[in-house]
This record gives C-alpha cells, sequence and structure tokens, in this order.
C-alpha cells in the first residue's frame, strides 16, 4: 500500500511556539521559520476592517526591522498586494499568497521594506475571522521557500495562536478594577490614564490579553504600558505595586 508522506510540522517546535503566546512569541515563532525555509523576519499583525494594523509579533536579525514595522503599520499597509488578496475572501476563510518585491507599486514601500533589507519576497498567509483579519508574513531573502509546506503548517500554527492569545476574555472583577484605578490615580498622578487602566486591571487579576480585550489594543500594548507604568515607579512586578498602594 502506498503511504502519503505529508508536510507535517515538527511537534516540538509547534508546543514551543504554543507555549512562548507572550512577548517570546516573535523571536519563538523566528527561530522555527529559520528551521524550515530561507526566513530573515517575521511580522505578525491583526486588523480590522480598513482600520491600522495591530501589532502581535515581530522578530528580525535584521537592523531597522522596527522602522520597517512602523512604516507598515502607519502606510505602507495600504499598498500591499496582500490587502487586495484577503479582502475579497469572505469570514472563515484563509489566504496564502507569496509576494515579490516587483509587485510593490509603491516606491517608498518597495525600497524601504525590500530592497533595503534585500527582501525579495515574503510568504503571506491570513484567516478572515469575524470582521478582522489575523495576519503572518514570513520575508525571505532567496525565492523558494513558498514551496515549503512546513512553513504552511507553522503559519496555521501560529495563526490559531495568535487568535487565541489576542481573543476578548471576560473581566475578572470590573467593579474591582474600578476601585482599584480610583486609589492608583490618587496615589500615584503621574501614571497616564492608560497606564492607570492596565495597572489597576492587572491588580484585579486579569491577563493581558484579557485586559487588551478590554481596552481594544494589542496585547504587546498592555505590556509596553504595564512596563512603562513599573519603570516610572521603579517597581518590576505587581506585588510591589499593590505594596506601595498598601502602603
Amino acid at each position: 500500500m502506498e503511504v502519503s508522506i505529508l508536510p507535517l510540522l515538527d511537534p516540538e517546535i509547534g508546543s514551543a511556539l504554543i507555549e512562548a503566546r507572550d512577548e517570546r512569541f516573535g523571536p519563538a515563532l523566528l527561530c522555527a521559520a529559520q528551521r524550515l525555509g530561507d526566513v530573515e523576519e517575521v511580522f505578525a499583525f491583526s486588523q480590522k476592517d480598513t482600520s491600522r494594523p495591530i501589532v502581535i509579533a515581530a522578530s528580525s536579525g535584521l537592523p531597522d526591522s522596527a522602522s520597517r514595522v512602523a512604516l507598515y503599520t502607519q502606510r505602507f499597509h495600504r499598498f500591499d498586494p496582500a490587502a487586495r488578496a484577503r479582502a475579497s475572501a469572505p469570514v472563515g476563510s484563509g489566504f496564502a499568497q507569496t509576494i515579490s518585491a516587483n509587485q510593490i507599486t509603491s516606491s517608498d514601500y518597495r525600497a524601504l521594506c525590500f530592497e533595503r533589507p534585500r527582501f525579495v519576497e515574503k510568504l503571506c498567509f491570513g484567516w478572515h475571522f469575524d470582521r478582522r483579519w489575523f495576519v503572518l508574513s514570513f520575508y525571505c531573502r532567496r525565492s523558494g521557500s513558498s514551496s515549503n509546506g512546513q512553513l504552511a503548517a507553522l503559519a496555521n500554527l501560529a495563526l490559531s495562536a495568535m487568535m487565541d492569545a489576542t481573543a476578548p476574555q471576560p473581566s475578572l472583577s470590573a467593579p474591582l478594577a474600578i476601585r482599584l484605578k480610583r486609589r492608583l490615580a490618587c496615589t500615584f498622578p503621574d501614571l497616564t490614564p492608560r497606564e492607570l487602566e492596565v495597572c489597576a486591571r492587572t491588580l484585579a487579576g486579569d491577563t493581558a490579553a484579557c485586559i487588551a480585550g478590554q481596552l481594544g489594543i494589542s496585547r504587546a500594548s498592555v505590556l509596553t504600558y504595564r512596563q512603562r507604568a513599573y519603570r516610572r515607579l521603579r517597581i518590576t512586578r505587581a506585588n510591589a505595586l499593590l505594596s506601595r498602594l498598601l502602603d
């Protein structure tokens, strides 16, 4: 009997990626992609309708990757051929597309995000869920990785992890968070409104993913606001914040 060999993903790679659904997700995804293909950079985001993309993960071993991410989310997403491809897909479906540098019509976008880092193509994978897109791109300096079925399997797993990590979750204690925010505002007047929101919900016991859903921002943004607040208060964890609040 003939046996078909499917391009399955190594379970160890999948397990490591699932366990890293936090700030480690981007580096873990890049490491996994580099084991499977000629990938130099990964970028994952969510986008609702025509609004600006919200970064979920980005990782690269090349310089200026943060600038490329910022430029894409601010301007270049409008000129991405993948945006046109996914716009035609109905809810509950996905797409996979290889986009070469010469398909980018915007000269600035092509120069800054492809020619300067010497990317010849990117492999895009996306899923349309409830009027919201989850998109993952692998950037390559050599063509040919699109034929690697294991990268497609990795993309499917990564998209599932992205959706799960950013899914809104019910607040554990909304009234408590409101009271804590008032107390924090009185005790630490230098905190910004967003930092107060994040810290109050953290002390109330909500996870970063839950807070992201409540505030309509990305999980990465929640972690950034919390880190800024902790740095401003010269603390490193929620226990220290609670101690300062109770003193």
